[in-house]
């Protein structure tokens, strides 16, 4: 793939995001390019974005805005090999389950399938590796959710079933206890789902 056909991807998916009113306060879009870079957009609460706001930036060097959060996607690319794409996003539900350390369940079929046994809240940046063990997507602190996806599109829909799953966990946890599907039916559903689509297309 190109990288004017990523830069181009990059643009459609934030204004598919933007489109269901979920930039929040803004969010970062990170897509792997080469062992060694990624495609980078930091996008504000508006969600306006043009191709000269999508930078090539090296992934040994991450300095610059938020210097911390960066290398913390960094770490992701290098530890995860299938990861291609890293979402940071400030979702209304996502970032305030975020402010009370929330743990979500997996309480919807397609949050175990593509997010996995549960999402967790990393207390800091650097906490984060270890919350997405085994996970697509864990919450930051006060800060929102680090979404992965092997593919943009994959993040991108990660992200919408997170922030739909965080909905439905807080308008129910208004109302009772949700009742979440059992850890091991939940990592089933996970294996088979990559099982599944281990074969993705990389386009």
């Amino acid at each position: 793939m190109s990288t004017d056909t990523q830069i181009n991807s990059i643009i459609s998916a934030v204004r598919r995001i933007n489109s269901l009113g979920l930039v929040g306060n803004g969010l970062s879009v990170r897509q792997k390019i080469a062992e060694a870079s990624c495609l980078e957009v930091c996008v504000g609460a508006s969600g306006d974005i043009s191709p000269d706001d999508i930078k090539t930036v090296s992934l040994d060097r991450p300095d610059g805005d938020d210097k911390e959060l960066r290398a913390v996607c960094f770490a992701i690319f290098a530890k995860k090999p299938d990861a291609a794409a890293i979402i940071s996003a400030s979702t209304p539900y996502l970032l305030n389950l975020s402010r009370i350390n929330a743990k979500i369940p997996p309480i919807l079929d397609d949050f175990a399938q593509i997010i996995g046994i549960n999402m967790k809240t990393a207390d800091g940046a650097s906490a984060v590796p270890a919350a997405l063990k085994g996970r697509n997507a864990c919450m930051l602190k006060d800060k929102g959710a680090i979404i992965v996806g092997r593919t943009l599109d994959e993040a991108v829909t990660a992200l919408l079933v997170a922030e739909k799953t965080a909905k439905t966990y807080a308008l129910a946890s208004a109302l009772g206890k949700p009742a979440p599907i059992s850890t091991w039916e939940a990592a089933l559903m996970n294996f088979v789902y990559k099982k599944k689509y281990s074969k993705i297309s990389k386009e």
